[in-house]
């Protein structure tokens, strides 16, 4: 009986080594799509904070000011919307700003896959 195992390692190392790339190349694009999602939070927190101290800004302003700088960040068209909502019944009313675009998240042995980033924050209305 001959047993030899020469080069058992090699075509071992050659069937894991595929799995193992596509599990760290995807590992690689959900990290990236999370720090995606943070700048974009990052940036409306930022914007609605200037909108705050600026006084005044409207809906259409703020939107404009948004699309700008996400237009850049994003892999299509963002989409900005606004909801009234009242805190409080007397003097307080808020909106909620809701920004989302799609993002392409391409994790190798899959095909690329279309997901929707979302991020929402709390603003003063502008009367």
């Amino acid at each position: 009986m001959l047993h030899c195992e020469r080069g058992a390692v090699a075509i071992e190392f050659a069937l894991v080594i595929g799995l193992l790339i596509a599990l760290v190349l995807g590992i690689l694009q959900i990290g990236l799509a999370i720090q995606q999602r943070g700048a974009m939070e990052r940036t409306l927190s930022l914007e609605i904070r200037r909108a705050q101290i600026d006084e005044g800004v409207s809906d259409d302003v703020l939107r404009e000011r948004l699309s700008d700088r996400l237009e850049r960040q994003s892999d299509g068209k963002v989409t900005i919307t606004f909801e009234s909502l009242n805190l409080d019944d007397e003097d307080l009313p808020y909106r909620r700003v809701i920004v989302a675009y799609p993002y392409r998240l391409q994790i190798p042995p899959l095909t690329a896959l279309r997901i929707t980033m979302r991020a929402d924050a709390i603003a003063r209305q502008v009367n």
